[in-house]
């Protein structure tokens, strides 16, 4: 017997951002070219938020690398372009669950004290859609 796995919502040359089952108590993976794709033909609320709302950057946890920071301050572009965030469920005490495009530039707008950042809201009732569902077969 052999196990497949199909992943559906995308494919190999898409970005996808997963996060950590820790948080919910399931792996969730997006797909990171489509949300960005929604959110350029304005799909998607753009909000200013303030730097204040963003924690420090944990260095430890390896997602953040610092070279690709530094070159971010350096390049005004990249520096002012939108974060991608997906809203937490109503009930839950914050209103975004998390990042799932921006974080590099987020921690340079931070060491660069700038005062806020634009950011792309996904609805909680739609970023279901952009998943990547992971779906497991086993073949005779």
């Amino acid at each position: 017997m052999t196990e497949v796995v199909i992943l559906n919502g995308g494919n190999l040359a898409d970005t996808v951002f997963t996060l950590d089952a820790r948080f919910l108590g399931e792996e969730i993976t997006w797909n990171v070219t489509r949300l960005q794709d929604a959110a350029d033909r304005g799909e998607f609320q753009k909000i200013t938020l303030s730097m204040a709302f963003v924690a420090d950057t944990d260095w430890e946890s390896g997602n953040v690398s610092r070279d690709r920071v530094d070159k971010i301050k350096g390049t005004p572009h990249a520096l002012a372009l939108p974060v991608i965030l997906i809203e937490n469920e109503p009930h839950r005490p914050y209103r975004f669950l998390c990042f799932v495009d921006g974080q590099h530039r987020i921690t340079a707008r931070q060491e660069l004290r700038l005062k806020d950042f634009e950011a792309y809201v996904v609805p909680h009732d739609v970023e279901k859609r952009y998943r990547i569902i992971e779906q497991r077969v086993t073949l005779p």
